[in-house]
């Protein structure tokens, strides 16, 4: 909805945990939060949570890709499409992490055909391992309102 009394609210949270001994990627954990509220004072709240979990032998990584969309009609006829791509790719022989990327996009039609369009891409690139870090935690904390 547009107007002095709609609220966007968009969070994405992204958590990657890793441990060495296994060789193995532990969580991947991707939260998208959007709140929206109407005309009436309503508050409409809608959570995505994509958790991958890969377990590696021989140092080989297999890719994963999540795609969660989900549409909401309104009252109105508009048209809302959310739609979370989480990719990640490629773990090397020497323990690192080439790509990681989390793609988050949000279409709204409003009730004169106009657009709106936001995303958010989260790109971390070549994280190495040493032989004396045991856990690493990453958290991205992106909010557009």
């Amino acid at each position: 909805m547009t107007g002095k009394d709609s609220i966007r609210d968009c969070e994405v949270v992204v958590r990657t945990h890793e441990k060495t001994r296994e060789d193995s990627i532990r969580d991947c954990e991707v939260v998208v939060r959007t709140h929206e509220k109407t005309r009436k004072n309503s508050i409409r709240y809608c959570e995505v949570v994509v958790k991958a979990h890969e377990k590696t032998r021989k140092d080989s990584i297999r890719d994963c890709e999540v795609v969660v969309r989900t549409h909401e009609r309104t009252r109105k006829d508009s048209i809302r499409d959310f739609e979370v791509v989480v990719r990640t790719h490629e773990r090397t022989r020497k323990d690192s992490i080439r790509d990681c990327e989390v793609v988050v996009r949000t279409h709204e039609m409003t009730g004169k055909d106009s657009i709106r369009y936001c995303e958010v891409v989260v790109r971390t690139h070549e994280r190495e391992k040493t032989r004396k870090d045991n856990i690493r935690d990453s958290e991205v904390v992106m909010r557009t309102h």
